[in-house]
């Protein structure tokens, strides 16, 4: 017979015990594990390396907004891979926003 150390009862092996599971994934975690899929599929991260992904991706950037930055930098920031991405003035260069993906 064991003794629980919080309450001092009295266990036997007979004693039934409640399995306890692992809470279900958020739908948060859901959307970013399928997106995350989603950028392997489309980008094949394991196959190419971190700066071929990024030239994969400028390539398609059609956007007028992508104009006033200069060309993004990569940065690996507690083992995530982002991109940094710095506007383009006249006299200075100012960071701005970054975005992910992980490898």
């Amino acid at each position: 017979m064991a003794k629980c150390k919080a309450d001092d009862a009295d266990l036997s092996d007979e004693d039934d015990v409640a399995e306890v599971s692992a809470p279900e994934a958020t739908n948060k975690t859901k959307d970013d594990e399928q997106k995350k899929a989603h950028f392997e599929k489309k980008y094949k991260v394991s196959e190419h390396t971190k700066e071929e992904v990024l030239d994969s991706q400028h390539a398609v950037w059609r956007l007028k907004v992508y104009k006033h930055f200069h060309p993004p930098t990569i940065v690996v920031v507690d083992s995530k891979i982002k991109y940094k991405f710095v506007y383009q003035t006249n006299q200075t260069t100012k960071s701005c926003s970054v975005g992910q993906f992980n490898k």
